[in-house]
């Protein structure tokens, strides 16, 4: 019963990892921003400045994915 509950907490760590990496690449190459900017039709500049303000997220992202597969 043990390796199976670890097995599950290794599995769903590995996949909101997965899940996050997916973000943080597609906001790097600006897809998520551009989807959220033409749902709410905001015009470009709301493009320009939410994918900035995302950038700091996403380095973050990147050190502690790094980090936890080391």
């Amino acid at each position: 019963r043990q390796t199976n509950n670890s097995k599950l907490a290794e599995l769903t760590a590995s996949m909101v990892l997965s899940l996050v990496f997916f973000t943080a690449v597609f906001w790097i190459f600006p897809l998520i921003p551009i989807v959220i900017t033409l749902m709410f039709e905001w015009p470009f500049t709301s493009f320009v400045s939410l994918w900035l303000a995302g950038l700091p997220f996403t380095a973050i992202a990147f050190y502690y994915i790094f980090r936890v597969k080391k």
